[in-house]
C-alpha cells in the first residue's frame, strides 16, 4: 500500500537511484566553493528566521528570558553564583556543601558557550537566550541537509535544482527548529537536546557523505554539536542513541544511497569517535564521579528507570495530535513536558515516502521505535530484555525522553516527499525551456492570484481554530491535499499542492511549539537584586563569606525556589542539585526513611525532621529572614559544634540506621553536645584505613586539642586551618566527603610538606582528618587531575578526525565528489 501511494505520487523519470557515475561526474572546484558557500547562507538563514519568528510571533525581545522551569531553579543560580564569586579562571565553583566537596565540572558541566560569554563580559540570560537559539539553528541546519539529502536519493530531484531549494528554508525550519517537543525541553532541562543533535550530527554525516552533499561547514558544525553534547552530566540522551537507536543506524548503513554506500557510515564513525575523544578530558570528571558511587544518581546503584514516571497508553495516544487535549487528565502541568511529543496529524505523511527503496532503513526505524515504546512503557519481556543486557539504561529517569530521537526524523520522512513534489513542477518546465521563454508569467495572473487567497485563508483559519476544531482542520487539509496528489494533477498543480501542504504543517507546528513554550519575561530586575541582596548580607556578616559557616534561608517563596541560597552564594543545606548519596543517605537515615536514590532533590519538609541535628555538625549558625520587606540577620539559638573541631571519641558503626541512632543519642534536644565522631566500617574498607588506627585516636587526649584559625580563600577555592594536637587526633570538618579532596600540611611559604594527611569519611558525611601530633598549618581542597587515558583519549581524537578528514578529501579528489 505504501509503495503504491508513493509510485502514483513521486513524479516519473526522477525515481530512479539518486546520483551520478562517480568515474564520469564532475564538481568543478567552483562548484565546490559554491556548496560551501550555500550552507553558510543556509546557517546565517536559518538563525535570522528563527529570531524573527521569536520575536514577531512568540514575543521576545533581548531582555527577556526563554526558559523557565528547570533552567530558573538549578542552572540560573548555578551561572549567578559563578558570576558572584567571579572564577572565570576555571569556570567552576567549591560548594562543599551540596555537591559532595567536588568540583562542579565533575558533577554538572560548565558548557564551552558560557566560558565564552564571560570572557567577554556577557550577560547570563544573553548566554541562556543564545544557547536555546544556537540549539534550534543547529536543529534546522542538519533537519534541512538531511531532507534534502534523503530526497536527493530517492528522486534525485536536488541534483538539478540545488538553486530551488531556499524557498523551503521556512517551511523547513519552522518544522525542525520549532518541533514542540523543543518547546517543553526550552524551558525545562533543555541540557537533553544535545544529546538528540549529537544524534542527528551523525546521521547527517553519514547521509550527506553517502549523498555527494558533504561540506567542510557541515563537519565543523557536526563536530561542535557532538563535542557540546558531551559536556554536560546530562548524558541520557546520548546513551539513548547509542543503545535504542542503534538499529536505525544500521538501517542507514545498509541502505543503498548512492555509489558511496560504504564510505559514508565508516567515515561517520571515524569521525564521531574522534570528536568523542576530543571531549573526553572534559566528559572524565563527571564519569569518574557518575560510576564512583558518591554521586546519588550513580551508575552502580540500584535501578531508578520506573521511579518516576512510566508511559500509559493513554500518553502516546496524547501525541498523535498538536493540540493538549489528549494530554491523560491524570497527568499534572508539571509531567506533561515529560509524556507528550506531539507528532501531529501529519504521522499518515509517512506513507508517502518510497519507503520500497530502503527496506532495511524502514526495518532499523521500526525497530528503534519498538525498543522505545516497549523500554517508555515498560512492556515486558522487551523492556527487562533492554535493561537486562544495557544496565546503563536503568540509570536513567523517565525513558519517554528517548522519543526525542524519532522526532526529528519521523519530520525529515514527512518533508523528503513533500519537498520533490514541491521541486518536481520544475523537471518538467525545464525541458519544455523554448515554450516557457515565450511565457511571461505576470504576477497579477487569476491563477496566482487565487492560489495566494487560498493559501491566506487557509493560514487565517488555522490561526483562529482552537483545539479539537484546529485539529479536525488540519486533517481535512491534509486529506484533501492527498487526495489530489493521489490523482496525478499536473506539474504545476502537484508543485502547489505540495508547497501549501509543507506550509500548513509549518504553521501547525508553530502554533503547536506557541501553546506549550513560555512566555518570555524580563530577568535582569531579578538579577539585580539578587547582586545587592548578596553584597548586603556579606557586608553586615562577613562570617557568611565561609561556606562552613551555614545560614537557615527563611525568605519566602522565590524564583529561584530552594537554591535562593546558592544565587546568594550562602551555605545552606538546601538546594535543588543532586547532592552526594553519603549526605542523601544520612540524612533519609536521620527522619527514620530507607535510601531511595532516586530521592535527591531536597525541600524544607524533607529536611526538618532531621534539621536538629543537621544544624548541630553542619554549623547553622544564622538565621536569614525578612521584616517588613527587610532583610534581618539573626544568630540561632542551637548551639553547634562549631566551624571544625577534634572527635573526643570514635566508635564504629555498621549501618547508618545505626548512625542515625547513635547521633540522635549523643545530639538530640535533650542531649548534651557531644563531640563522638561515628565512622561506618564499609568507609574503612573503602579507603583501606586499619581499624586499630581509629580505635588509637580515641586513647589520646584529643580533647585538649583545638583549632587555632581557620581561613577560606575564595579564589582559590581551599580552606587553611592551623591546629595544634597532643596526638594523632580525627579533625572534623562540616563539609561533605569526597575522595577527591586532599588535606597536606604546609611549611613557611605555603611549601606543602611531602606526604598527605589521611582523609576519612566521618558522621556518615563529612571530611575527617587525622592529624599527628604537634602544630600544623593544613589546607585541604579537592584537587581532580584529569586521567591520563582521558588525555590520550584527546591525542588519539585529533589523530581520527585529521585522518578522516584527509581520507575524505582523498575520495573528493579521486571520484571528482
Amino acid at each position: 500500500m505504501r509503495n503504491r501511494i508513493a509510485s502514483k505520487i513521486l513524479p516519473k523519470g526522477i525515481s530512479s537511484r539518486a546520483g551520478r557515475d562517480l568515474t564520469k561526474g564532475k564538481f568543478s572546484l567552483r562548484e565546490k566553493l559554491r556548496a560551501e558557500a550555500s550552507d553558510c547562507i543556509l546557517f546565517v538563514c536559518c538563525s535570522f528566521l528563527i529570531l524573527l519568528i521569536w520575536w514577531l510571533f512568540l514575543g521576545w525581545t533581548p531582555k527577556k528570558l526563554i526558559c523557565n522551569e528547570d533552567c530558573m531553579t538549578q542552572e540560573l543560580p548555578y551561572l549567578i553564583h559563578l558570576n558572584f564569586i567571579q572564577n572565570l579562571t576555571r569556570y567552576t565553583s567549591y560548594r562543599p556543601e551540596w555537591l559532595g566537596g567536588i568540583h562542579t565540572d565533575s558533577s554538572f558541566g560548565v558548557l564551552w558557550i558560557y566560558k565564552v560569554f564571560m570572557y567577554f563580559g556577557i550577560s547570563i540570560w544573553n548566554y541562556l537566550n543564545f544557547t536555546i537559539f544556537l540549539f534550534q539553528t543547529f536543529f534546522a541546519f542538519l533537519g534541512l541537509k538531511i531532507t534534502l539529502a534523503f530526497t536527493e536519493a530517492s528522486t534525485g530531484v536536488i541534483e538539478n535544482h540545488k538553486k530551488s531549494c531556499f524557498w523551503l528554508l521556512v517551511p523547513l525550519t519552522i518544522l525542525f527548529a520549532f518541533n514542540p517537543a523543543i518547546a517543553w525541553r526550552a524551558k525545562v532541562n533543555y541540557y537533553i537536546l544535545p544529546g538528540v543533535l549529537s544524534f542527528l550530527s551523525i546521521l547527517a554525516i553519514g547521509v550527506c557523505s553517502a549523498t555527494e552533499r558533504l561540506t567542510y561547514l557541515l563537519l565543523l558544525i557536526c563536530g561542535i554539536v557532538i563535542y557540546t553534547s558531551f559536556q554536560t552530566v546530562v548524558q541520557q540522551s546520548n546513551v539513548y542513541w547509542m543503545t535504542l537507536g542503534l538499529p536505525f543506524l544500521v538501517g542507514i548503513y545498509f541502505s543503498k544511497l548512492s555509489g558511496l554506500d560504504r564510505v559514508g557510515p565508516h567515515f561517520t564513525m571515524a569521525f564521531a569517535l574522534g570528536v568523542l575523544g576530543l571531549a573526553m578530558p572534559a566528559l572524565a570528571p563527571m564519569l569518574s564521579n557518575a560510576v564512583s558511587g558518591e554521586s546519588a544518581r550513580s551508575l552502580s546503584t540500584q535501578s531508578v528507570i520506573y521511579s518516576y514516571l512510566t508511559a500509559s497508553p493513554k500518553d502516546w495516544a496524547g501525541s498523535l495530535t498538536w493540540g493538549r487535549d489528549l494530554i491523560p487528565n491524570f497527568r499534572p502541568l508539571t509531567q506533561q513536558h515529560e509524556v507528550n511529543y506531539p507528532l501531529g496529524p501529519t504521522l499518515f505523511l509517512l506513507l508517502l515516502f518510497p519507503w520500497r527503496k530502503f527496506q532495511m532503513l524502514l526495518v532499523g526505524l521500526l525497530l528503534s521505535m519498538l525498543f522505545i515504546i516497549a523500554l517508555s512503557s515498560h512492556l515486558e519481556p522487551i523492556s527487562s530484555f533492554l535493561i537486562r543486557c544495557l544496565p546503563i539504561l536503568g540509570a536513567f529517569r523517565v525513558p519517554m525522553r528517548s522519543a526525542l530521537l524519532i522526532l526529528p526524523i519521523l519530520s525529515a520522512f514527512v518533508a523528503a516527499p513533500l519537498a520533490a513534489l514541491s521541486l518536481s513542477s520544475t523537471h518538467g518546465l525545464e525541458n519544455r525551456r523554448a515554450i516557457v521563454k515565450e511565457r511571461e508569467i505576470s504576477l497579477f495572473s487569476p491563477g496566482l492570484i487565487i492560489a495566494a487567497g487560498a493559501l491566506v485563508l487557509l493560514c487565517g483559519t488555522a490561526i483562529f481554530l482552537r483545539g479539537w476544531y484546529r485539529e479536525i482542520f488540519f486533517i481535512a487539509c491534509f486529506g484533501l491535499a492527498a487526495v489530489l496528489l493521489l490523482n496525478k494533477p499536473g506539474a504545476s498543480h502537484r508543485h502547489l499542492f505540495a508547497a501549501i501542504l509543507l506550509l500548513l504543517i509549518a504553521i501547525g507546528t508553530l502554533l503547536s511549539f506557541k501553546e506549550r513554550s513560555n512566555i518570555p519575561f524580563e530577568i535582569e530586575r531579578n538579577l539585580g537584586t539578587y547582586r545587592k541582596t548578596h553584597e548586603y548580607l556579606f557586608k553586615v556578616q562577613p562570617d557568611l563569606k565561609n561556606p562552613l559557616v551555614r545560614s537557615d534561608l527563611q525568605l519566602g517563596q522565590s524564583a529561584v525556589r530552594e537554591n535562593l541560597g546558592i544565587v546568594l552564594s550562602l551555605s545552606t543545606l538546601t538546594g535543588y542539585f543532586s547532592p552526594s548519596a553519603r549526605y542523601l543517605k544520612l540524612v533519609l537515615a536521620l527522619d527514620h526513611l530507607p535510601y531511595l536514590p532516586e530521592v535527591n532533590l531536597f525541600s524544607r519538609e524533607l529536611l526538618a525532621p532531621a534539621l536538629p541535628i543537621l544544624s548541630k555538625i553542619y554549623n547553622i549558625r544564622y538565621l536569614i529572614s525578612t521584616s517588613e520587606k527587610r532583610l534581618q540577620i539573626s544568630p540561632r539559638s542551637t548551639p553547634t559544634l562549631g566551624t571544625a573541631w577534634f572527635a573526643s571519641e570514635t566508635r564504629l558503626v555498621q549501618s547508618y540506621p545505626e548512625l542515625a541512632a547513635v547521633l540522635w543519642h549523643n545530639l538530640g534536644p535533650t542531649a548534651s553536645l557531644s563531640r563522638l565522631a561515628p565512622i561506618l566500617w564499609d568507609d574503612l574498607n573503602e579507603i583501606k584505613l586499619n581499624p586499630v588506627t581509629v580505635k588509637a585516636l580515641t586513647q589520646s587526649k584529643c580533647s585538649d586539642a583545638g583549632v587555632e584559625n581557620l581561613e577560606w580563600n575564595r579564589n582559590r577555592q581551599e580552606l587553611k586551618i592551623q591546629v595544634q594536637s597532643p596526638g594523632n587526633c580525627l579533625l572534623v570538618l562540616p563539609m561533605n566527603f569526597h575522595p577527591s579532596l586532599k588535606a597536606v600540611e604546609l611549611a613557611s611559604g605555603d611549601r606543602p610538606i611531602e606526604g598527605q594527611i589521611k582523609i576519612l569519611p566521618v558522621y556518615g558525611a563529612l571530611t575527617g582528618a587525622i592529624v599527628p601530633e604537634g602544630r600544623h598549618l593544613i589546607r585541604v581542597r579537592s584537587e581532580y587531575a584529569k586521567p591520563i587515558w582521558a588525555l590520550l583519549c584527546r591525542a588519539l581524537g585529533s589523530i581520527l578526525i585529521v585522518l578522516s578528514i584527509f581520507k575524505w578529501a582523498h575520495l573528493r579528489r579521486r571520484y571528482d565528489l
